[in-house]
């Protein structure tokens, strides 16, 4: 079993946030092409059942560096006014880990021949362990004697209005809040955090499209900004570039390797000067797929 230090443990919160305020919330850089994991609403903009794998791994090189794992899933019902949708996931940093198990239900409404508006929500239980045995408590400091866990209920809920070339999304999530205090000289806290992004589709030419977007991320601190620009080539290929303020330079990739079958990787390089002198960027992976059926064959998804 891999033992980590105190001090490192200690050091690594500070360097996670301003004011020792621990991760907000799990960073998704390929947040554009699975959006149900900040936006319940989301799933209505797909007509077509999928499933999702992703894996992040951020700041490589750092000890005890965040690892987030996503197992995700929805389909229409009911005709396809209706999404059903659930989500695994599961947080680490350090000794600590966050396990959560949402459902998510989306509605939408057409408001003109081409345009919807959905209304998401979803709902879940999470638990929140903290492993203090893997500490070289040397010191044998009371604070980190004994592994803390607890568990929680959590709710959120979307909006998301679309269409087949924009769509513009406000979401929280979740209001779930962990606070796990020692005296006043430890503190390791989570916020609710809100999201509004948007997006548009531009045919540049037959073979390549472009598609801008931009996400406002509110939280423990103040208004975050992320860009990006994609490009898809051939409806086959997208590939792009995008920066979050104050933390990162991101460069995406994704493969349509079957008419359901996607691959994408994204890579952050760190703009923040402490941290990018000790690691060597994060890294992003997942892969998904879109069941067809008898009556369609699945069309390219562009959001």
């Amino acid at each position: 079993m891999k033992i980590l230090k105190k001090s490192k443990i200690l050091f690594l919160i500070g360097l996670f946030s301003v004011g020792v305020n621990a991760q907000q919330s799990p960073l998704y850089s390929q947040y554009i092409y699975n959006s149900s994991l900040i936006n319940p609403a989301f799933m209505s903009m797909d007509e077509y059942s999928s499933v999702n794998v992703m894996y992040r791994y951020q700041w490589v090189g750092v000890p005890g560096a965040p690892k987030t794992g996503v197992v995700s899933f929805y389909t229409p019902v009911g005709g396809g006014k209706t999404s059903l949708g659930a989500i695994v996931s599961r947080d680490e940093i350090g000794v600590d880990s966050d396990t959560k198990i949402n459902v998510l239900l989306s509605q939408n409404v057409r408001l003109g021949d081409n345009s919807f508006l959905a209304l998401g929500f979803t709902t879940g239980i999470g638990v929140f362990k903290e492993d203090n045995n893997l500490l070289n408590n040397v010191d044998n400091d009371p604070r980190f004697n004994e592994p803390r866990n607890f568990t929680r209920g959590d709710i959120g809920f979307g909006i998301n209005y679309f269409s087949d070339r924009f769509f513009a999304g406000f979401s929280i999530p979740s209001f779930s809040k962990i606070d796990v205090s020692s005296n006043n000289d430890f503190k390791l806290d989570s916020e609710k955090v809100m999201y509004f992004y948007t997006g548009y589709l531009f045919d540049l030419s037959g073979d390549l499209k472009f598609r801008p977007s931009v996400l406002l991320k509110k939280g423990n601190f103040d208004i975050q900004a992320e860009a990006q620009a994609n490009f898809l080539i051939h409806d086959f290929f997208w590939i792009g570039a995008g920066w979050r303020q104050d933390e990162s330079i991101l460069f995406l990739t994704q493969f349509q390797l079957t008419p359901g079958l996607k691959f994408s990787y994204s890579y952050d390089y760190g703009q923040i000067g402490k941290l990018n002198r000790i690691n060597s960027g994060s890294h992003e992976f997942s892969l998904s797929y879109r069941f067809s059926n008898r009556e369609k064959i699945v069309r390219p998804s562009y959001f």
